[in-house]
């Protein structure tokens, strides 16, 4: 079709839609296909990726963590190397001191070695990768700078040094238009469909509990600034205002009503307004009390870099069965890759979680 374009001849508009419908059917069921077929290979025991980690701390054990979940993708954990910690993580055998790390190169077959210790001196992890140059493995450092810094990345070469380049403020202006109109039309929209029902919940909580229907309170929102963040009140009246919100849905604060709301997620639907006003999106890092926020280092203050959320990658991925450390990395992770798409997939998966029901207290 690009060829003949120079030739002047014209495809019919009918041509051009069903090349571009059955070039979308096709492509992701040959992806379907081929990601099938590698996983019945790798349940035989074929073409695995062998993997090794260097070093036994958390770091590791978050290597772990991920690797596990793409079990399906073909790699095999064969166990740890550190000379500090003799102790298995998990139940992945500590193969003993550093020093082995050719033999067991050798003996194993590994394909990718972690370096997960981010106190290993820069020297020893040259020292290392230098032994196994003559073997085909891949390495990987794992380090702790990387789960704090939101910007893009990108490799460069300066007089022959490769570097990192970390953009920390990067130019967005145009996914920042989108995105705000994108939220403004899902507000308005969920608003004028909400309303008759946010009658009724409200008629249900004055009934079932002493208070205002509204619950009102100071949030902390992007570069520090503090709003009201709207939301339907789910727990008894005379609880602390400024208090640890419910880790448990048995918690005795919450009312019978307010425990429906939690599950079905309609005590956040006002903050659709918030969304409306401007200081709160509908994808974004959670909205935190000001005596949290107080508590934060200054790392974990660049969470405040953007505008908070209804939801968020945090919630799709976990919600509250995930502690507040990881809540920070997932934020720092959007924060790093905010993109349409993102933003449309994590919408996505906030409906199927709240229809399930999935970690809401």
């Amino acid at each position: 079709m690009a060829a003949s374009f120079l030739q002047k001849y014209d495809y019919s508009r009918g041509l051009v839609m069903l090349f571009w419908m059955f070039g979308l059917i096709y492509l992701n069921f040959g992806r379907f296909l081929i990601r099938f077929f590698l996983r019945l290979i790798y349940k035989k025991g074929r073409l695995k990726t062998q993997v090794l980690i260097i070093g036994a701390g958390i770091y590791a054990k978050k290597v772990i963590n991920s690797l596990e979940n793409y079990k399906d993708f073909g790699y095999e954990i064969i166990g740890v190397l550190d000379d500090k910690i003799n102790r298995a993580v998990g139940h992945y055998p500590n193969l003993g001191n550093v020093n082995k790390l050719t033999e067991i190169i050798k003996n194993k077959n590994i394909s990718e070695i972690y370096f997960a210790d981010p106190g290993m001196p820069h020297e020893e992890i040259l020292k290392l990768m230098q032994n196994c140059e003559n073997y085909p493995v891949k390495f990987k450092i794992v380090s702790n700078l990387f789960e704090i810094i939101s910007g893009n990345i990108d490799i460069s070469e300066i007089e022959g040094i490769p570097s990192l380049d970390f953009s920390t403020t990067p130019n967005k202006l145009f996914y920042n238009f989108f995105k705000r109109l994108l939220d403004f039309v899902i507000a308005i929209i969920g608003v004028i469909i909400l309303i008759p029902f946010w009658f009724i919940i409200i008629f249900a909580i004055r009934l079932d509990s002493k208070g205002p229907a509204l619950f009102i309170q100071n949030r902390v929102g992007k570069n520090s600034r503090v709003f009201k963040i709207y939301k339907f009140r789910t727990m008894f009246f005379n609880t602390p205002r400024e208090y640890a919100a419910p880790k448990k849905n048995t918690d005795d604060r919450i009312t019978k009503v307010g425990r429906f709301l939690r599950k079905t997620s309609l005590d956040e639907t006002p903050q659709l307004i918030n969304v409306i006003i401007g200081n709160m999106s509908i994808v974004g890092p959670r909205p935190e009390m000001p005596f949290i926020v107080e508590k934060y280092q200054s790392w974990q203050k660049k969470r405040l870099s953007v505008k908070p959320g209804i939801t968020g990658l945090w919630q799709v991925l976990g919600r509250k069965e995930l502690p507040l450390l990881n809540n920070l990395h997932y934020d720092f992770y959007y924060i790093k890759n905010q993109s349409f798409l993102l933003d449309l997939v994590i919408i996505y998966k906030t409906i199927i979680i709240i229809l399930t029901g999935k970690g809401a207290y």
